[in-house]
């Protein structure tokens, strides 16, 4: 399946909504994540995948830990 590429406007909107913090720990937030991973959608559901519901923002220490 090919990845979907978030665009700009969603980072931004994912930025904007979480304040620019880690909604995991509350440090600055650099990375977007999908809370439900993209694997868990079929190949036909990139937009619910994408979806600003299924996104949130982590910083780089939580993104990794969630990553393993």
């Amino acid at each position: 399946m090919a990845r979907s590429v978030l665009t700009e406007r969603q980072r931004l909107l994912v930025w904007e909504r979480d304040d620019g913090t880690c909604v995991l720990c509350g440090k600055p937030g650099t990375e977007v994540d999908h809370v439900t991973p993209r694997r868990f959608f079929g190949k036909h559901q990139a937009t619910q995948q994408d979806s600003l519901g299924n996104l949130r923002l982590l910083c780089i220490d939580c993104h990794r830990s969630k990553h393993g």
